[in-house]
């Protein structure tokens, strides 16, 4: 009758991975010292740098996945948006207050003198008391 029907949140859970806290190059070197023969040791050492590129290229087509507009938290930029931020029509619309007991007047007074300013803040006229 009056009942709503509460949205079910899809929850994925992720296991934690175990990982060797080592530096790739540090770890393929220990491994590769193990192997005797030399010309094992080099087919290893291919190996390694085939994986490497195997999995640097699955990254690089998932990152670029993710930049396709449509799968993305992002939406484009209208050329209303555009035109408003060129033309700098633009407001901060948030208050800003100098806290007054917090100013190091000397520091002030020292850097005002030796860099005198036009237009300077209105607050600047209080380092001199």
């Amino acid at each position: 009758m009056g009942w709503k029907k509460k949205k079910k949140k899809d929850i994925m859970r992720l296991e934690k991975e175990s990982v060797i806290p080592i530096l790739k190059p540090k770890l393929i070197s220990t491994l590769s010292n193990l192997i005797e023969n030399k010309a094992d040791r080099a087919e290893f050492a291919k190996f390694c740098q085939r994986v490497d590129s195997a999995v640097r290229a699955w990254y690089i087509l998932q990152f670029e996945d993710l930049m396709v507009m449509e799968k993305s938290n992002f939406k484009i930029t209208t050329d209303d948006e555009i035109y408003v931020a060129l033309a700098a029509q633009y407001r901060l619309n948030l208050p800003i207050k100098v806290d007054e007991s917090k100013l190091d007047r000397r520091l002030l007074t020292s850097y005002f003198a030796e860099n005198p300013h036009d237009n300077l803040p209105y607050f600047a006229d209080k380092v001199s008391n």
